[in-house]
């Protein structure tokens, strides 16, 4: 059963309104989005191992649309290993079977569609990401940053409204909030929370330093070394903040805004919770991930859309051998675990033989 029709089967669903402001225009933001989607691939194919994700494809697609229209673009598909990227007690709220992920992306810059499938449960966790780029003005403000256009407005069903509350209501949601020392939602109130499900809005900050797991980076250089690998630089030993005044300048102060809109769903018990740490995930998936596409600037800046082709190609041949090993290294394990059966069994029947002597 496709997405699509799970969502319209589904009577409870969380959306997420993220806004990323970013100081360089659309045509910049193009190259740098697919510099970021290479450059993680290679990561990733370093790797002998997963970590949280599989990129398993990274190529371009041409397909043709409900409308009719042809449409050509970027395809990767990834293996999302939940137990790893969410907290053990969510994950001990999913069965096990339901901890694998499938994400399909279609990147046709400027929209893209991006759908998660459980295969394990595909009625009971499902979460969807539509993409769009619009220009935007200089320092934009963050009444004028969420002023949605039409299009990303249409995304949204009617039932979800967006409709603004009326003033008296809100300022008492502000006295409340104020009374409980809780201005960090107060943004939020703004929009009332629909009879279809829940809308929030989230603004991604990217002139904010890097968050830095140095946990997380020591295990990977354990990892590494362990592998007999060179470890990807850590984000920690580079530049943690973006100068975003500099990039602004170098833009001429052309800017663009980048909306998601995420839908999540899902019919395991404590679904609420779980919806709300997924959606708290993604936040911190979109917003790091714009903050170093800002820290690399200088890194793909002045790079030609040949230049990414030929990244893209790199990562795809570097992610193919790195699946075969992976496959080769698995099949090793499971002979392994085979032979290891057959000394068991040889054991045993001596075991008998002396036992009848």
């Amino acid at each position: 059963m496709c997405l699509k029709n799970n969502i319209r089967q589904q009577k409870y669903m969380r959306y997420y309104v993220f806004a990323i402001p970013l100081p360089f225009s659309i045509e910049k933001y193009k190259l740098g989005q697919l510099y970021m989607v290479a450059r993680s691939t290679l990561e990733e194919s370093s790797k002998k191992s997963s970590d949280g994700f599989e990129i398993l494809k990274n190529e371009p697609y041409t397909r043709t649309l409900p409308s009719g229209q042809e449409e050509s673009g970027i395809y990767t598909f990834k293996l999302l290993h939940l137990s790893k990227m969410v907290p053990k007690a969510i994950a001990n709220l999913i069965p096990k079977k339901g901890l694998k992920m499938e994400e399909t992306c279609y990147n046709a810059f400027p929209h893209t569609v991006t759908s998660y499938h459980n295969p394990g449960y595909p009625d009971k966790l499902a979460m969807s990401v539509e993409t769009w780029v619009y220009s935007a003005p200089k320092n934009a403000s963050y009444a004028e940053t969420f002023d949605l256009p039409e299009e990303v407005r249409k995304s949204i069903p009617e039932s979800f409204t967006l409709e603004k509350k009326d003033k008296e209501s809100l300022k008492k949601d502000k006295e409340a909030l104020k009374e409980r020392k809780d201005t960090e939602d107060i943004s939020k109130l703004e929009f009332a929370e629909a009879k279809g499900g829940v809308i929030e809005r989230v603004y991604c900050d990217v002139t904010q330093p890097l968050k830095i797991d140095k946990k997380k980076e020591a295990k990977e250089k354990k990892l590494a070394a362990k592998e007999n690998r060179e470890a990807p630089k850590a984000l920690s030993e580079g530049p943690l903040k973006a100068d975003i005044k500099r990039i602004s300048k170098e833009n001429n102060g052309d800017h663009c805004i980048v909306y998601k809109i995420l839908k999540v769903h899902t019919a395991f018990p404590g679904e609420k919770l779980i919806e709300g740490i997924l959606g708290k995930k993604m936040e911190s998936v979109f917003t790091e991930t714009h903050k170093k596409c800002c820290i690399w600037w200088d890194e793909w800046k002045g790079m030609t859309m040949d230049d990414i082709k030929k990244m893209e190609n790199d990562a795809a041949e570097a992610l193919k051998r790195t699946i075969a090993e992976r496959e080769a290294a698995n099949n090793d394990s499971k002979e392994e675990e085979s032979t290891g059966d057959d000394d068991d069994d040889e054991v045993v029947e001596d075991a008998d033989k002396a036992d009848d002597k």
